[in-house]
């Protein structure tokens, strides 16, 4: 059931002014680390109209990066310069995070996903005024929020937001224009759209293996779908738009390697391309069309000699349009643990964001992890 409600009190930090506490820096990249003394995780980040940069996900949680339990929905104000210049924390939220954020106007849409204590996982679309303060709830549904791109601004401004195995257009002012339901997907997992407000998806099957894709118009009608049954066991969980298609990346498990698996614009599988090897899957993936590359966010396990012990790093891989690889660079701290979730490049820079710590993921418990932003020199 969808429904529009006004808000009541809420409780919110917001830190005025710019904070360079966070900061370390190494030449020209610039490193930004934010935590609590619980575990706290950078999900999303998006460009503003100011120039400064966005940061959603959770802090305050009681296990490691990958699990929000008893997190609440943090959004981290940012600039290029890497200064903290600002937060706001959803406290009555707990269990939940931001699953996805869009300027609107003047005003900012925010997406967060969370579950009650007793109830099932929801679903909320606030618009929130630029310091991330709720005036009011757009959209509400049960179910949980696509893992990625979970919401999309078409090119006429308006929200499209993907839950369970739905797809939704709302207005900006969170009136329902359409609403598709893939019932051939148990989920949706990524989402993308193109210059003329088409939307690709893509989600595992609700029944055999393999994958679905789909393609929607921008007035909600489908313009095709696809399934896509891969010859050895293969999971796919991220969709990047390139210049002439969309590109899936996952991870195989017989002989691990990253898998990315391009398509033409209808759907059409084109080729095939392996990265990495061993223990290693993708956080996350950007498409430069205009460049003809791509990055691939790569974490891997390793076990230091001195430790005995598994810990996960992550590198920012840059490939050629056929997924060849270019160059790599570390991103965070060469101990410790670090993840990828988002990739984005604004201006001449290529900013990655997720989390690191020093602990080993024992058991996914009592981990303290922070948020952290590398904002590197690119083109």
């Amino acid at each position: 059931m969808f429904r529009v409600r006004w808000l009541l009190p809420i409780l919110l930090l917001w830190g005025i002014g710019c904070d360079t506490s966070g900061i370390e820096e190494d030449d020209a990249i610039r490193t930004v680390r934010f935590g609590t003394d619980h575990s706290d995780m950078g999900r999303m980040i998006v460009p503003l109209p100011d120039g400064q940069l966005l940061v959603g996900g959770h802090t305050d949680g009681v296990a490691a990066p990958t699990d929000g339990t008893l997190a609440v929905p943090l959004l981290l104000w940012i600039d290029l310069n890497g200064t903290i210049c600002g937060k706001t924390v959803y406290r009555d939220l707990r269990h939940g995070e931001v699953a996805g954020i869009a300027p609107l106007g003047e005003d900012l849409a925010v997406l967060v996903r969370y579950s009650p204590y007793k109830g099932p996982t929801r679903t909320l679309l606030y618009r929130a005024r630029s310091d991330g303060s709720r005036e009011e709830v757009l959209f509400e549904a049960e179910g949980r929020a696509a893992s990625r791109h979970a919401l999309l601004t078409d090119p006429s401004g308006g929200l499209i937001v993907a839950v369970e195995r739905s797809l939704i257009r709302l207005g900006r002012n969170g009136a329902l224009s359409w609403k598709r339901t893939f019932e051939g997907l148990t989920f949706i997992y990524d989402l993308a759209i193109d210059d003329r407000g088409r939307i690709y998806g893509m989600g595992p099957l609700t029944e055999g293996e393999g994958i679905g894709l789909f393609c929607v118009t921008s007035g909600g009608v489908l313009e095709w779908e696809r399934t896509y049954v891969p010859d050895e066991l293969m999971n796919f969980k991220l969709l990047a738009l390139t210049s002439d298609g969309f590109v899936l990346g996952g991870r195989r498990f017989q002989e691990p390697r990253i898998v990315l698996l391009f398509f033409d614009r209808e759907g059409n599988e084109a080729h095939i391309q392996f990265i990495g090897e061993g223990s290693v899957y993708p956080g996350a993936l950007l498409t430069l069309p205009e460049h003809n590359e791509m990055v691939v966010a790569l974490t891997e396990r390793y076990r230091p000699p001195e430790e005995g012990i598994e810990f996960f790093r992550t590198y920012l891989v840059l490939l050629d349009a056929m997924g060849k690889e270019r160059a790599r660079w570390l991103f965070g701290p060469e101990r410790g643990s670090t993840f990828v979730d988002d990739l984005l490049i604004a201006g001449n820079h290529l900013i990655a964001v997720g989390a690191t710590g020093p602990e080993y993921l024992s058991g996914y418990g009592g981990d303290d992890f922070d948020v952290l932003v590398q904002i590197r020199p690119f083109y």
